[in-house]
This record gives C-alpha cells, structure tokens and sequence, in this order.
C-alpha cells in the first residue's frame, strides 16, 4: 500500500511539473490592454502589444512562424512581458466593440502598418515600437533586450551596437573610436523635421566641439544626394562640417531600430546611451544643450 501511495505521489509531482511545462511552452496573449497593466504592473512586467492582421498579413506570419513559436523567446518573453494582441483582419468577423477598441489603440500609438510591436513599461508609457527582424528567435531576444537596455539607461552603444561606416569622402569611420561625446543623428534629404534640425546640430557642434562634442548624421541616401542637398545648404549660409556617413545597405539603420526620422542619440565617451530623441521642433535645441552640458 505505500509503494502505491508514494507512486500516485510521483506520478502527481511529474504531472504537476509537466502541466508547469507546457503552459511555459506557449505565448499567453491578452485582447485588452488594461487587464494586461494590471498585470504587468503586479508582476514587474514590461508590456508587448502586437499589432497584426491575422488573415492577409504576410510579414505577420513571418514574424510568428520565425520567432513566436520558438522555445527561446517564448521562454523570455513569458519571463519579462505580458502580451497583448490586437487584430485587424480583412475576413474574420468582429464584434464592433472589438473592432473600435482596436482602432482606438492603433490610433494612440500611430500604428502605420503590420506587424508593429509597441513596447510599454508597466504604466503604459511607450519605450519603443519595433516589428519583424530578420535572424530568428535568438536575434529577436537580443532585439529586445537591447530595447529595454536603452530604456533602463544602462545600453552601452560601443559594446551593443558599434558599427563602420564610409563617409562621403569614402573614409572609414567607426563610431567606438571617435573617443567624444557623440550626438548621432538618423535623417534624410525628404524629412522636413531634418532639415529643420541639421541647422541645429551644426550650431550645437560649433558651440561644443572644443569641449570633446562630435556630431555624427547618418543618412541611406547615396552620396550624390547628401552632396548636393549639403551644397545647397552652404549657398543659403550653412556649412556643414560635422561627420557625415552612408549606411547604403541600412544596416546600422535597422541595427538601430529606426522606424522614423529624424532620431537623434546622445552617446557619451565611454559609449553608454544618455537618451534618445524620436522627432525634431526648434524648442528641441535648448533641451539637446542641457544634455550635452550636464553630460560633457
């Protein structure tokens, strides 16, 4: 009778542990996002709201073939995140309420396609949007991980996120080995808020340089343009002579996340992201000033 006993108690314990495993082993996603806050804010959790469209969105399937049904990031993202998933399909049928609900969100969070991903702190303030990236689950983590790194403050850019460029003279410029305080600047010829900003940096480059400030623009225009765009601007009084580089491939761009223009970082010597600017508007200068001067 006891050797009965203590199987029926092994058998429980296995069942137990194997029950443990398999809700481990799949992605919970919630459809609302303030059950999901609630959540996230008892468990100490980040929040990751997937915006799809489940029945005509090909990189939405992409992105859950190549990385949701993967035990890596299944396993992370069980531990660091509650997941929400809002659905806009073309053939399924919705309850209206559902429908509006959904769209209410896309529109506060300015989605502009599928698949987004919004990644929010456990009081719903935005950290960064992202989508699908090429490598698989692995990458995928990484991706995330480096998300939140930046978010906490700790996201050392050197170690994480180095890169080599050309310049327009075709010199090679490595970001690690400026050895400045760095602002690094995403932008393009057709982004308004760019040339609103390049101005700026100019300004702020000329005003810091002597103090160890280099300002670094990086564009995946092809040289001719940038030259051209760059002629135009000394003719109308404005001479840009920070550092100016080419990313043809957009490898640093995606490397980077960057999902609008223009964003700006603010990098210091020893390569540690002191913050990220998504956007340019003349009132920006005297805020980018403060962070340079308090970070110098």
């Amino acid at each position: 009778m006891k050797k009965i006993i203590l199987s029926l108690v092994f058998i429980m314990i296995i069942s137990s542990y194997a029950c443990s495993q398999s809700q481990n082993s799949e992605l919970n996603w919630y459809s609302n996002l303030e059950k999901a806050q609630k959540i996230a804010q008892q468990e100490e959790k980040f929040i990751f709201i997937h915006f799809t469209g489940s029945d005509w969105c090909k990189w939405c399937w992409k992105l859950e073939e190549e990385v949701y049904e993967k035990p890596e990031f299944i396993e992370y993202v069980n531990e660091n995140f509650v997941l929400v998933k809002l659905d806009f399909p073309r053939k399924i049928e919705q309850p209206e309420e559902v429908k509006n609900y959904n769209r209410s969100l896309a529109q506060k969070y300015q989605i502009k396609g599928f698949p987004t991903i919004q990644i929010l702190d456990a009081d719903g303030t935005p950290i960064e949007k992202t989508g699908y990236q090429e490598g698989g689950p692995k990458k995928y983590v990484q991706h995330l991980e480096n998300i939140l790194a930046r978010y906490s403050g700790d996201y050392n850019i050197f170690e994480h996120s180095d890169f080599t460029l050309k310049d327009l003279e075709g010199n090679l410029v490595t970001l690690s080995e400026l050895d400045k305080f760095i602002v690094l600047d995403f932008w393009a010829t057709w982004c308004g808020p760019c040339k609103a900003e390049i101005p700026i940096l100019q300004q702020i480059y000329n005003k810091y340089k002597k103090d160890g400030l280099t300002v670094v623009g990086i564009s995946t225009e092809d040289v001719k343009t940038q030259k051209d765009f760059f002629k135009e601007l000394e003719k109308n009084g404005t001479n840009i002579t920070y550092i100016r580089l080419v990313d043809p491939d957009m490898s640093v761009t995606r490397k980077y996340g960057i999902r609008s223009i223009p964003t700006t970082f603010f990098i210091n010597k020893e390569g540690i992201l002191i913050h990220q600017e998504k956007g340019f508007a003349p009132e920006f200068a005297d805020k980018f000033e403060d962070i340079i001067e308090n970070n110098l």
